[in-house]
């Protein structure tokens, strides 16, 4: 089975400027348009990976849009020319709290944009990462509440768990191989245990 195309909405003030970006990364990732925050809003769901907002938008709002990202571990990129988020009225310091990564489009116009594509693909691949890593937690969350009501180690949702907690360490170690130096802390700020599992860190998958 192919693997699942990462989701990315393209957001911006000018509609024929957003659907040339939108066009260049459809090649490589699922993509959504909005031309207003709004839009962008509604378009936003636990599906979505990265964000790329032009901060122009109109009625754009880094601290609203911040909220409705919530708990949904996507990555946001700023779509800037190196200084539009500055010129804004806004605070800057809410442009920069909001985003993950600046992403700069081709300054000539050209959006057959390697550099763009890139640039997505890092923020996919932290998402991406960041999702499993709650996940992870989530799951051996549940296997340890299991284990400590007395399953033993062969009960069979005991052993579906522990299956789908080595597939998980699995996913993660691809998964942080494909990032950035760095990248694996900053995008698992947030996805934090809640308790110890000594066993089972997800570290254990990749700290050779």
């Amino acid at each position: 089975m192919a693997a699942a195309r990462h989701l990315v909405v393209v957001a911006g003030a000018d509609p024929p400027t957003t659907d040339a970006l939108a066009e260049t990364l459809r090649d490589g990732f699922a993509v959504r348009t909005a031309y207003r925050q709004p839009d962008l809003v509604a378009s936003l769901d636990c599906e979505v990976d990265v964000v790329l907002v032009d901060t122009d938008l109109p009625n754009f709002d880094a601290e609203t849009l911040r909220d409705r990202l919530q708990g949904d571990h996507c990555q946001v990129g700023i779509l800037t020319d190196g200084s539009a988020a500055e010129r804004r009225s806004d605070s800057p310091a809410a442009a920069r709290s909001l985003a993950d990564a600046r992403v700069d489009p081709a300054a000539d116009g050209d959006h057959d944009d390697p550099a763009l594509r890139e640039a997505v693909e890092r923020l996919a691949a932290r998402a991406h990462y960041r999702k499993r890593l709650e996940e992870y937690y989530e799951v051996a969350d549940e296997y340890a509440r299991l284990a400590a009501g007395g399953a033993d180690a062969n009960d069979p949702e005991r052993e579906r768990l522990a299956d789908h907690l080595d597939r998980l360490r699995a996913d993660l170690a691809e998964a942080y191989d494909a990032l950035e130096s760095g990248a694996a802390f900053d995008a698992a700020l947030g996805s934090r245990p809640s308790q110890e599992y000594p066993n089972d860190s997800p570290d254990s998958a990749h700290s050779e």
